[in-house]
């Protein structure tokens, strides 16, 4: 299962000595670095986050699809089960994850991320059941990502192929509602906005 991690970075060790580098470069991060364990803090917050599954931000999006609406809609009505085939299309993501940490009791914002993922997928067979969208069968799928803070790159991952399955478990203990609007292209889905969400990151 693919991870927006594992698209960024090689391994988990890479990605964290990386992303540390990388940070240190943030002007916001300046003050706050000489605190002993706060960038280690910060880091393992922002890979954290960078776990979710890429299957479930095409969950996301193919849940705003005109055609997958219609067959939620009929099924919820029907208690039945549809087939939907969705041909050649882009889906991408477009979210502002922030890191705050807390001085003397109250949460400040130390960093405004910018997180882009871009898919390209073949085609998508999705099963729609009593008025949900229950599973994806994808075909091929091809990946980009970045990740950067204040217009600083951070992290980029060019064109990957990625499995676009979705776990149940992964649909249970993954918040779509923090991720923001998709931006999909073609078959007509609404535009986008961007969602901050929040993850703090403790001062130790």
């Amino acid at each position: 299962m693919n991870t927006i991690t594992s698209l960024l970075y090689p391994d988990e060790s890479a990605g964290r000595l990386a992303l540390e580098n990388e940070l240190r470069e943030v002007p916001t991060m300046q003050a706050v670095l000489i605190w002993p364990g706060i960038l280690a803090a910060i880091t393992g917050d922002i890979l954290e986050f960078l776990r979710m599954p890429v299957g479930d931000l095409s969950m996301s999006a193919y849940e705003r699809y005109q055609r997958i609406a219609d067959a939620k809609r009929e099924t919820a009505e029907s208690r039945g089960r549809q087939v939907v085939q969705l041909m050649d299309h882009e889906i991408g993501h477009k979210m502002e994850p922030k890191v705050e940490i807390e001085v003397n009791g109250v949460p400040q914002t130390l960093i405004n991320l910018e997180l882009e993922v871009s898919l390209s997928v073949e085609s998508v067979t999705a099963i729609v059941e009593a008025g949900r969208l229950v599973d994806l069968a994808p075909g091929s799928a091809t990946a980009t990502a970045s990740l950067s803070a204040a217009g600083i790159p951070l992290a980029k991952a060019e064109t990957q192929p990625v499995d676009l399955a979705v776990p149940d478990g992964a649909r249970v203990t993954i918040d779509l509602t923090a991720m923001g609007e998709p931006i999909v292209d073609r078959f007509g889905v609404s535009g986008s906005t961007d969602t901050r969400a929040g993850r703090p990151a403790p001062v130790s």
